[in-house]
């Protein structure tokens, strides 16, 4: 019966192999650029949205869901990423490694609507990616898609939407030491916001950084103290109303076990400076905390989850840009929405 029915499910829903498999035997090599073309005409182009949870899972909806729509998976889980797309069109995942990974929507296993957690599936393992090697934004690979990346180092970059018919490939040129910190699709009229573990945010329009080819390293984007590292980066429209969520605590402690204090504020507290300067103060420490261990800025409804995925209430009001935080009672991980 089982045989049977994976027949089936084979014979409707199955397609020639497009990944290259190898072995200590034998190389077995994808189908050719004619076939897969073949194969990409065949396919129906129709509306599909992919969804990536801020703990790693993925998923393909069909059609073009709206950005506020409820998972089953989100009732543990928050969204990170949500791209509106096509079953003909490739994604590109971007990884701490300054890298992207190319696959094809139609290849995101699908679920039936975002309320079935069944096709959810681990990115990271469904990539078959390093342990060391995070993946933090997914995008649309096309001729349009204005990349922007910031890393721990402070390094900012627009990427010239070029990007290669390639499994894998660069798109920014990583000093030693330095890695990925956050990517964003960010235009001229955007607004680009880094926040370090010293309690500094800066934000400046994205207009600011010249789009560069993917060989380049990119430029300063924020002027970091000694010791101190970018923990966040992104970017939000002049249309949003953002928040900005930071959490402190002791560097001293062993990572995971102090929750330390979380402060949340709208950034249109805290004002705009040039870019690779020092930014202004996001959270004043208090007693026991000398760092900002997380950093997040985005739009509402917020959704916390800890290092492990469970969700997690957010405590405190709304306070000043330069006031200090609540105390939390767990250890924040991700905010998503």
């Amino acid at each position: 019966m089982v045989s049977a029915e994976l027949a089936e499910v084979a014979d409707k829903y199955g397609d020639d192999r497009r990944t290259t498999l190898i072995s200590d035997v034998e190389e077995v090599k994808p189908i050719s650029m004619a076939k897969a073309v073949t194969v990409n005409a065949e396919l129906a182009d129709t509306p599909a949205t992919i969804v990536l949870t801020s703990s790693g899972f993925l998923t393909r909806v069909d059609g073009h869901q709206p950005a506020t729509s409820e998972t089953k998976r989100s009732k543990h889980d928050a969204r990170a990423v949500i791209v509106k797309t096509s079953t003909r069109q490739d994604l590109g995942f971007v990884t701490s490694q300054g890298k992207i990974h190319r696959i094809h929507v139609a290849d995101v296993p699908a679920t039936g609507d975002l309320l079935d957690s069944s096709g959810f599936v681990n990115a990271h393992e469904f990539l078959g990616l390093p342990r060391e090697e995070r993946i933090l934004y997914a995008l649309e690979l096309n001729d349009t898609a204005e990349l922007a990346l910031g890393t721990v180092q402070g390094v900012v970059k627009r990427v010239v939407a070029d990007f290669p018919a390639k499994d894998e490939f660069e798109v920014i040129s990583l000093k030693e030491n330095d890695e990925v910190v956050g990517a964003t699709l960010a235009v001229d009229s955007s607004t680009l916001v880094f926040i370090t573990s010293d309690g500094q945010l800066l934000h400046y329009s994205a207009a600011s950084v010249r789009p560069q080819g993917r060989p380049a390293g990119g430029v300063a984007g924020i002027n970091l103290s000694e010791g101190a590292q970018a923990i966040f980066f992104g970017s939000v429209s002049g249309s949003d109303n953002p928040l900005v969520v930071t959490a402190a605590n002791s560097s001293l402690a062993i990572p995971g076990t102090d929750a330390g204090s979380v402060k949340i504020s709208d950034l249109a507290e805290f004002p705009g400076k040039g870019r690779a300067t020092g930014g202004v103060r996001a959270q004043r420490f208090v007693r026991g905390e000398d760092q900002l261990y997380f950093g997040w800025v985005g739009v509402e409804p917020l959704k916390a989850l800890t290092v492990d995925g469970k969700p997690i209430e957010l405590r405190g009001e709304k306070a000043k840009r330069d006031a200090s935080g609540t105390q939390q009672a767990n250890v924040i991980g991700s905010v998503g929405n």
